[in-house]
């Protein structure tokens, strides 16, 4: 930064000298650095803001999860009991007839393989 030097006549007087800054070598306003700086810290602040957001909600989640009751799960028998009106019908079925003339009586049942 470069300035000049002028002395005035009230200033001889007293044997003082002072510094005065002309139009050119005022120092300009770093308004493109502070606008940066303030751009820097503003997104920052956002994005600490969003990392706190989240962490405070996955650990809300993370608690969640962690109470949640836990069962061990094994292999079991259970009784299938129903109470219905109705008839039954089998699935496959075969009809036998008896071909001897008269009356005739069952004498006994031949399982079925």
């Amino acid at each position: 930064m470069s300035t000049t030097l002028s002395s005035s006549a009230n200033e001889s007087s007293t044997g003082a000298s002072a510094i005065a800054l002309t139009d050119k070598y005022r120092p300009r306003a770093r308004t493109g650095r502070v606008k940066l700086w303030v751009a820097v810290v503003v997104v920052t602040v956002f994005l600490a803001g969003g990392l706190a957001w989240a962490a405070v909600r996955w650990s809300r989640a993370a608690i969640q999860l962690a109470n949640v009751d836990r069962f061990t799960v094994t292999p079991r028998t259970f009784l299938v009991s129903l109470e219905e009106k109705g008839e039954l019908k089998a699935a496959n079925s075969t009809d036998i007839i008896c071909e001897v003339e008269g009356r005739s009586t069952i004498i006994y049942l031949i399982p079925v393989p």
